[in-house]
């Protein structure tokens, strides 16, 4: 009995937050980069550990392994060692941790009445998966040994526990929640394991992250807020506040990254209790060149891009061709040609978005594709790469058609570049030419009719 109550004593002298839990000390596994930022671990997936939120392993780039420690200013040393990285698309993280503490009762006289020694050691097993491209799970399983030791004797226990998480992402806006000890694990026969959950939510760019926690478990509630400014590639600074109920706790921090290196300082300040300071080594590896943050220079970020200048808009030319008023004018589109790197089939593609359009306008008669090929077939004629006015010439003639649309498509410094040639069969000249530049792939659909348009409204 009096065992349990040196335990209780000391957990109450040493964690005022924590009153009626047992092996508090699993609040102290923290790694420095998040402790110096107010213990920020919810949401930033570039700075995640596998005892925080399972979930941020879903997004996890490359492989990271760390080794730290740290000291609370009262006797007791921390060791933690972290692993985490993805198999395919599974998140996958290791985390252990130590902790050892040893004191003296001592006696109004100065006596040494014996020594008192509290030895943890916690193991994380976590894992994560992207369950939609911006929304991951994660679950974890944990072991945690205690033992004490108060003169000759000593005594130990051991017990498991789960936890769960989950993260949303918006552009760069982050949303996660995490609960530690799903049913309230205890440990020396009736003692509870802290449980805990955590909201969290934070902004982060390149170079500046700022986010905020709150929770609680069975004693009380807790809120921090906490912030990161990259000054250079290779240094950043910390800083937050952790409160709960009357402690508040003030936290500062840095890092210096040195090619896959980096090494990670924090302290956290309290009222009435000993400064928790940690430290620790990071090594990065398996991180792909388009997944890593780039940091610009300052000077580089204020200069002010010159606004995209809008294209100006065509005006067709008219286009004169002998046809009676409401007579249908038939027409036949050509494969386009395909210019590097889009293939043939892909430029197919793009060829059958014009037909459609044409097809959609009660002015023209669009011969089939399959027939158009079945004819030419016959007549031994192929029509691939046929992009020249001769070429469409003969063509239109053995199709009996008036019209024969031909063109290009291509790609040229990441732009679609499409172009477009009418071909008068009866005078063998190209009466009309039109052509676009587009980015983004999802506008050429579009853009396309747009150019179907302009040529009919092009037509006397």
């Amino acid at each position: 009995m009096l065992k349990k109550v040196l335990v209780f004593v000391f957990c109450f002298c040493s964690f005022v937050f924590a009153e009626t839990t047992a092996c508090n000390y699993i609040y102290l596994n923290r790694s420095p980069y998040l402790a110096g930022m107010g213990n920020i671990d919810g949401v930033f997936t570039e700075y995640m550990t596998p005892s925080g939120n399972p979930a941020l392993l879903g997004f996890k780039h490359g492989w990271e392994l760390e080794i730290g420690g740290g000291n609370t200013g009262m006797g007791s040393s921390l060791g933690r060692l972290s692993i985490s990285g993805k198999i395919k698309k599974i998140g996958l993280g290791l985390n252990y941790f130590g902790y050892d503490y040893t004191f003296e009762f001592i006696d109004y006289g100065g006596a040494v009445m014996g020594d008192y020694s509290n030895n943890g050691k916690l193991l994380f097993l976590s894992a994560g998966i992207p369950v939609w491209s911006n929304i991951s799970l994660g679950v974890s399983l944990a072991n945690i040994e205690d033992s004490y030791e108060y003169e000759s004797e000593s005594k130990s226990a051991e017990v498991s526990f789960g936890g769960f998480g989950i993260l949303w992402k918006l552009k760069n806006f982050r949303l996660g929640f995490h609960y530690v000890n799903v049913g309230d694990a205890e440990i020396w026969e009736s003692d509870p394991l802290p449980s805990y959950g955590r909201i969290s939510f934070g902004y982060e760019k390149p170079r500046f992250r700022i986010g905020f926690s709150a929770g609680g478990d069975q004693v009380s509630g807790y809120s921090s807020l906490g912030f990161e400014w990259w000054l250079s590639k290779w240094l950043a600074l910390r800083g937050g506040v952790i409160g709960e109920e009357d402690v508040t706790q003030m936290t500062m921090g840095a890092s210096i990254k040195i090619g896959n290196f980096a090494l990670d300082f924090s302290k956290v300040v309290t009222d009435g209790l000993k400064d928790i300071s940690y430290s620790a080594l990071r090594y990065s590896w398996g991180v792909k060149k388009e997944e890593e943050v780039k940091f610009l220079p300052l000077e580089e970020k204020k200069e002010k891009r010159p606004a995209p200048q809008k294209p100006a808009i065509q005006e067709a030319k008219p286009v004169e061709l002998p046809v009676q008023e409401g007579e249908k004018i038939n027409i036949a589109v050509m494969d386009f040609e395909a210019r590097a790197p889009l293939s043939q089939s892909e430029a197919a593609f793009i060829s059958d978005f014009f037909r459609s359009d044409f097809v959609k306008l009660a002015r023209f008669n669009v011969v089939e594709k399959n027939n158009m090929d079945k004819i030419l077939a016959e007549q031994g004629f192929q029509q691939t790469g046929c992009s020249t006015a001769e070429c469409a010439v003969q063509i239109g003639k053995i199709l009996n058609v008036r019209i024969m649309v031909v063109g290009s498509c291509g790609q040229l410094l990441g732009q679609y570049v499409i172009t477009m040639n009418v071909v008068d069969v009866e005078s063998a000249k190209i009466v009309y030419s039109d052509d676009i530049q587009v980015s983004d792939p999802g506008l050429l659909r579009n853009k396309v009719s747009e150019m179907v348009k302009r040529f009919e409204s092009s037509i006397k």
